[in-house]
């Protein structure tokens, strides 16, 4: 169950005017604050994320009205809850480009030491807060437990199990990277229509993880990932520039916005540069459109010498990834068959 979208009170029908909300476990039967709305959550461990949009569709800046809605949020336990308002308010820390990746570790444990991974893993499947799991889940859980230690066990006499053991971990870790990048549509761009709505595809929700945490739905939002351009070879801002056009017909339709990122692929985080500039966005002031509609970005390391700033996405002077979001698609990119334009090399570095 985990990625998938789940429909709550809050979800369903939240009121402009906000309010409070009790988050309780499924069937929790005690008593929740007066005018408290029910949100029964399916899990008893879980991670809220809150988006708040900083522009508005046609581009005013919503910074001020963003920030005091953050430091009006509060939660507290219901054994401590403080109908007055005034503890359990939003702690805000700087974004640091300098911690360390999680998905970089998992990554290089599987190469480098995969049986201090697995033992890993299992440590985190056994607790208490890994849910949910199934009955089918401690069954593996249970087959792999058995058949790990029993190769560990063997290794002064018999290395085979536990290579074949360590084998099959990187062999599913290479078939997680296959399945997102073998999703390239024709201009190379990578998109799932399934976010959030996986069901069984496990493969693909693996997938989309490896590069994409707290995906949304395709009802809230289009995603297109690249790592190569539109000949094909990977993205390198220490060798080339890049251009990607959006003709007039080219945009896709949204009610929200629409916005362009540049990664580092190991660590999928903002790649930091002089500005402090990590996107370029329909709402990015000063966007420069062509009369006759279409608009560029230009992808590079340094500021381009003719071309506007605002439409100048930073990349690093080394590989780089590209994710376009579409929030409140409409039209082809609600549909899922919205294709963005091709990545085009305009020169060396």
């Amino acid at each position: 169950m985990y990625g998938n979208v789940l429909s709550t009170a809050l979800s369903s029908d939240p009121p402009s005017g906000g309010g409070i909300y009790a988050f309780v476990a499924d069937g929790y039967s005690g008593k929740i604050p007066r005018k408290a709305t029910r949100v029964e959550m399916p899990y008893t461990f879980t991670t809220i994320a809150i988006r708040i949009d900083k522009h508005s569709p046609s581009g005013q800046s919503l910074i001020r009205e963003a920030n005091e809605f953050r430091s009006k949020l509060a939660m507290q336990t219901l054994a401590a809850y403080d109908p007055s308002g005034k503890s359990g308010h939003t702690l805000v820390l700087p974004l640091s480009f300098f911690g360390p990746s999680v998905k970089l570790m998992a990554d290089e444990g599987l190469t480098i030491s995969p049986e201090a991974f697995l033992t890993t893993v299992q440590q985190a499947m056994a607790s208490p807060m890994t849910q949910p799991v199934t009955d089918d889940d401690r069954a593996l859980m249970k087959r792999f437990n058995a058949a790990f230690a029993a190769a560990k066990g063997k290794v002064n006499h018999d290395s085979a199990p536990l290579t074949d053991i360590i084998r099959g971990a990187q062999a599913a870790y290479a078939a997680i990277l296959n399945r997102w990048h073998s999703h390239r549509g024709s201009t190379n761009w990578i998109h799932f229509n399934n976010i959030g709505e996986w069901g069984t595809a496990y493969l693909d929700r693996a997938a989309l993880t490896e590069y994409i945490q707290v995906g949304n739905n395709r009802k809230a939002a289009y995603y297109a990932d690249a790592f190569v351009d539109a000949s094909g070879l990977p993205l390198d801002g220490s060798s080339f520039a890049y251009t990607i056009q959006f003709a007039k017909k080219e945009l896709p339709e949204y009610e929200r916005f629409w916005s362009m990122t540049a990664y580092t692929p190991e660590y999928v985080e903002l790649v930091p540069n002089i500005l402090d500039k990590y996107l370029v966005a329909s709402y990015t002031p000063g966007l420069v459109t062509a009369k006759d509609g279409p608009v560029t970005i230009y992808l590079q390391a340094d500021p381009p010498r003719c071309a506007p700033i605002a439409n100048w996405l930073p990349v690093p002077k080394t590989s780089f990834s590209l994710l376009f979001r579409v929030y409140g698609p409409k039209g082809k990119a609600l549909a899922g068959t919205y294709v963005p334009p091709g990545i085009h090399r305009t020169f060396p570095r």
